[in-house]
């Protein structure tokens, strides 16, 4: 059954917040401070650099409202609104999950809803978004049909409707390919970051593991993903990102060592946390250097650091559990892994919790140093098999 306790938590906090779509994020002071900035510096000499989804709107439209340089509203749309990601995908032959676009604040009955989702999906498990929102805020799996249509019910039934998707339910090895935007038109690759198995979906929901690794992007290409310049081109071509900039492509690979690519979302930002712990260690080029000179200098090219030593680390996290955290029970962990380990919990031993909101909403994460893959990869499956936080 799907997690709906969790689902209507994060329903009561979006109207708690009056946010429902990433396109409604409204920041007064920062209309006030670029207002302010335009009437003394040139307008060409003038870049409004968005890191973050929640921003990424208000600032399109600053730019738009002030004639600068940059991604105006309908260029973050393209990438971020799910719907118009599927539709552009399907008019390019990407290979994308499914996807059903359901607009609530539109008249339109439930049972037209419901023929529309099993007609286009065809099958069960199902996966539910909102269009615009990050951090896996609102995710939800389908079950089958008695989840789907309680679902709906919950839907409209909201003081405040929104917008979401419905897509199927894609098997396969979840990963990213993050890429520098270049100003001269041109992209650099950095990395290619993979969840060794684990999935977002079952962390946030199941309270399983979640595993950010990384490669470099050549040693990815001549390895375990091959063909994946192609498929980044190819997406690159469809969706015209506004350069400079930070790309992410997150997909799916069916198969392992296959170049059966499913196109899943895209991030127009640098990258969360999880993603930029193991960015530099893997690639020796700080993306944020990177947004940050892209947009200062028009020949740039992103270098590694000469002091900069490639590493293999992973981000290991578990999200919050509904539950008392009954003890910090990480001294297994140092007893039973060969990596070198970094850890820290954010709830005390004793500590009540709620139901995750987002998928930043942690209790403990750790990370791994190892010295090969091989022990990384031995280290990863006794966690997953071995050990959980002691939640009751």
């Amino acid at each position: 059954m799907i997690r709906l306790n969790r689902f209507l938590t994060w329903l009561f906090a979006m109207s708690v917040y009056g946010l429902k779509i990433l396109n409604d994020s409204y920041y007064p002071d920062l209309r006030r401070i670029v207002d302010e900035i335009v009437k003394i510096v040139p307008k060409e000499k003038i870049q409004l650099i968005h890191t973050d989804e929640w921003t990424s709107s208000e600032l399109s439209r600053l730019r738009e409202k002030h004639e600068l340089t940059g991604a105006y509203p309908k260029d973050i749309e393209r990438l971020c609104c799910k719907n118009l990601v599927a539709q552009i995908a399907e008019d390019a032959k990407i290979p994308h999950a499914k996807t059903v676009f359901l607009d609530f604040r539109q008249p339109i009955n439930r049972k037209e809803f419901l023929n529309r989702i099993i007609l286009e999906i065809t099958k069960f498990p199902m996966f539910v978004k909102p269009n615009r929102m990050c951090g896996s805020a609102g995710i939800a799996k389908i079950a089958n049909m008695e989840v789907l249509e309680k679902w709906l019910t919950e839907r409209f039934q909201e003081e405040i409707p929104g917008e979401y998707v419905i897509q199927e339910f894609i098997e396969g090895e979840e990963f990213g390919v993050t890429v520098v935007l270049l100003p001269d038109g041109t992209w650099k690759p950095l990395i290619v970051d993979f969840l060794a198995g684990t999935t977002y979906q079952e962390a946030i929901l199941k309270g399983e593991p979640l595993f950010m690794a990384a490669l470099e992007f050549g040693k990815a290409v001549n390895g375990s993903f091959p063909n994946l310049r192609e498929f980044t081109q190819k997406v690159i071509d469809a969706f015209r990102p506004q350069h400079p900039q930070i790309f992410c492509i997150q997909a799916f690979q069916l198969f392992p060592g296959t170049d059966q690519y499913v196109l899943n979302e895209l991030a127009y930002r640098v990258n969360g946390d999880r993603t930029n712990a193991v960015l530099y260690p893997t690639c020796g080029i700080s993306q944020f250097t990177a947004v940050t000179l892209a947009h200062i200098n028009p020949n740039y090219y992103p270098t590694e650091n000469p002091a900069w030593k490639p590493q293999i680390q992973t981000l290991v996290s578990f999200m919050q559990q509904e539950g008392t955290l009954q003890s910090q029970n990480d001294c297994v962990l140092r007893t039973n892994l060969k990596s070198k380990i970094e850890l820290k919990w954010f709830t005390n031993a004793g500590d009540s919790m709620p139901v995750p909101f987002r998928i930043s909403d942690t209790l403990v994460k750790f990370m791994l140093y190892s010295t090969t893959e091989d022990e990384r990869d031995a280290d990863l499956e006794w966690i997953r098999k071995n050990w959980r936080p002691d939640v009751g």
